[in-house]
């Protein structure tokens, strides 16, 4: 009796790890095949060039008082697009854009939202004149709807970016609304689009 529990045991022991060899073989997978259009850490969102962010990662030492107030301000990201959302997008409104074409527009949108933003959250003290002036053209464009959010506005992209405002750039802000990643907001000479 003792014998054929112990057997038994064994069995259910050699399943779990079994079980426990396949899980670690997919996260393995997993690690090795992480797709690159993932959107990264609120951590490595900061201005810093990749280089010191390895840097920043492998001697992780709490930060001074001053450098955190720095880091403050987080700015809200459009959220890549997935394959499965891109496939559900009707083809009248795709027409010939590709998965990495709209991937690559909303990396540029980011960057023109996070330098937007970043002149925003400067002290006034230390603004140059030029600087002063888009910050308060920027507040300009703020509306009811737009405040506390997040958003850009036809010129930003010009100013902030290598991205040409034609019907192609349309046509992916389209795709943009129909995956709920931005919202038009008009009103007084502006379309402003927001992130959700």
């Amino acid at each position: 009796m003792q014998i054929q529990q112990q057997q038994t045991e064994l069995r259910s022991l050699q399943e779990l790890k079994n079980a426990v060899q396949r899980n670690s073989e997919k996260a393995h997978h997993l690690l090795e095949n992480i797709p690159t259009h993932l959107p990264k850490k609120a951590a490595e969102t900061s201005t810093a060039p990749a280089k010191d962010l390895k840097v920043q990662e492998v001697t992780a030492h709490p930060e001074p008082e001053k450098n955190s107030a720095k880091n403050k301000h987080f700015v809200r990201e459009i959220e890549y697009l997935l394959m499965e959302e891109f496939n559900q997008v009707p083809g009248y409104m795709k027409g010939r854009m590709t998965y990495d074409q709209i991937n690559a527009v909303i990396k540029e949108i980011n960057a023109t939202v996070k330098a937007k933003y970043k002149i925003l959250n400067l002290p006034m003290k230390s603004m140059s004149n030029t600087t002063r002036n888009q910050y308060h053209a920027f507040k300009e464009q703020e509306t009811k709807e737009t405040k506390g959010q997040y958003f850009f506005v036809e010129a930003d992209i010009k100013d902030f970016s290598h991205l040409k405002v034609d019907k192609k750039f349309h046509v992916i802000l389209n795709i943009l609304r129909h995956c709920h990643r931005l919202r038009e907001v008009r009103g007084s000479h502006h379309v402003r689009y927001l992130l959700l």
